[in-house]
């Protein structure tokens, strides 16, 4: 049985189409679920508060149907016992591609008066939604098809980069390309000897390492190489996994030391990759060396030096990266020192070369962090001073600990350049020195002249 409401409305919606230019009729519509409603909700022309009313669901309404197939939406307002909200309804007959760019004519509050809410209709509404109308039969014209995306094209290699669970983002060697290891090489990729990959390290932010994960896809695929990633695989559970120089159980019960190499095969390792080809070498060369320039440049010039916080920070943080630089040298030169004695095949002229210049570098390295630490200090006294009484003795001081804490960053800088220096020297050496060992037979038995 029809409630008030329900026979207002339809008489509101009568009258109210009677009173708009042109030729309009209503259609009332009355929704006893809430699904019956859905068809209105998908064509509603609105992303204000007309939309949020109808979403919510109302159980009934009026569609005002008028010339060229135009539509309007009416419905009560909750809250509001003498207004009614009236949206414009999606032209029918046109594409999703041809509609959705256009801006919708947002519906708008009308009084319970026919002939006042017919005035603000044709006044607000009526303009836009036929302004929205022009638009997309527009785009009708310009775009009467979508347009697809173009699928990729083949490519002939394919590059397969690990997201692993520590934030590092690398490939196994064997499967880069080689046309790719020097783009990788230009977005901050490493070669890790040590892991015989290619990895983006995790000392990046996150944001950084985005940044160029992103640009290294773009200028691999622009080479025609394809890009694809992929998370890491798990690890094997602990108990499937033995120590490295563990024991076992022989048929007597008693423990049997297990050689490394014998471990190693059994639990599927690699032998571990010294023999990689003379660029990978020189290019690690001169990516450390690019990094210690880099620390280099961060240091302030004497006359950029002023007692102010972001000194302090850029200390801070070329104090870190020298530090994780220094690490790693050391690291290497461990690693690099255990593989050779374990595989001794697989040492190379370039392999010794680049492992001494490694840990050479590993000395101004050092001396140059040495330097940054004694600059902190000194930075620590100029702070001190600044908080003590005016006075001469007071500007005698600031004077020399600003002069030493010049001195300090100008030896790390002296420091960092040495150490790039050596190793560019070494990359860019195309034989090792040649070092002549005596046979034993000839230092046993000197020969003497009769």
């Amino acid at each position: 049985m029809p409630t008030p409401r329900t026979t207002f409305l339809s008489a509101f919606a009568a009258a109210l189409a009677e009173r708009l230019p042109g030729a309009w009729t209503s259609e009332y519509h009355r929704h006893p679920t809430y699904e019956d409603q859905l068809p209105i909700i998908e064509r509603l022309w609105d992303a204000g508060h007309v939309d949020y009313i109808v979403s919510q669901g109302t159980d009934h309404g009026a569609v005002l149907n008028g010339p060229d197939g135009q539509q309007f939406y009416l419905a009560d307002r909750p809250r509001h016992r003498h207004q009614f909200v009236v949206a414009a309804l999606e032209p029918e007959g046109f594409k999703t591609h041809q509609i959705s760019p256009v801006r919708e004519p947002n519906g708008i509050a009308v009084p319970s008066d026919p002939v006042r809410a017919a005035a603000a209709v044709t006044r607000r509404l009526l303009p836009r939604y036929q302004a929205a109308l022009d638009a997309v039969r527009c785009n009708v014209l310009v775009q009467p098809e979508p347009s697809y995306r173009r699928p990729a094209p083949e490519v002939a290699q394919t590059l397969t980069l690990v997201w692993c669970p520590d934030g590092v983002v690398g490939a196994p060697y064997d499967a880069v390309p080689e046309q790719a290891r020097m783009t990788l090489f230009g977005c901050r990729f490493q070669y890790q000897p040590n892991e015989f990959a290619f990895v983006l390290p995790a000392s990046y932010s996150a944001k950084e390492r985005a940044l160029l994960v992103q640009l290294a896809a773009q200028r691999l695929m622009a080479e025609g190489i394809g890009v694809n990633f992929r998370r890491a695989a798990p690890l094997p559970p602990p108990a499937s996994r033995r120590g490295i120089g563990s024991r076992e159980q022989d048929d007597g019960g008693h423990g049997v030391e297990v050689p490394l190499p014998a471990v190693e095969h059994r639990l599927g390792f690699k032998e571990l990759p010294l023999s990689v080809s003379d660029i990978d070498q020189r290019m690690l060369l001169h990516d450390m060396a690019d990094k210690f320039n880099a620390v280099s440049d961060q240091l302030p010039l004497p006359d950029q030096i002023r007692l102010y916080p972001a000194l302090s920070e850029i200390l801070d943080d070329e104090v870190r990266h020298l530090a994780r630089l220094l690490a790693f040298l050391a690291g290497e030169s461990a690693f690099r020192h255990r593989a050779a004695t374990r595989y001794p095949a697989q040492v190379t002229a370039t392999v010794r070369r680049t492992t001494l210049a490694l840990a050479s570098a590993a000395e101004p390295a050092g001396l140059a962090l040495a330097a940054l630490g004694a600059a902190v200090r000194h930075l620590g006294q100029l702070a001190d001073l600044a908080h003590r009484a005016p006075g001469p003795a007071r500007t005698r001081a600031i004077a020399i600990e600003q002069q030493r804490l010049v001195d300090r960053l100008g030896d790390s800088r002296i420091h960092l350049a040495r150490a790039a220096k050596q190793l560019r020297t070494a990359a860019d050496t195309c034989t090792p020195p040649a070092a002549t060992v005596p046979s034993a037979a000839a230092a046993a038995s000197p020969s003497r002249s009769r």
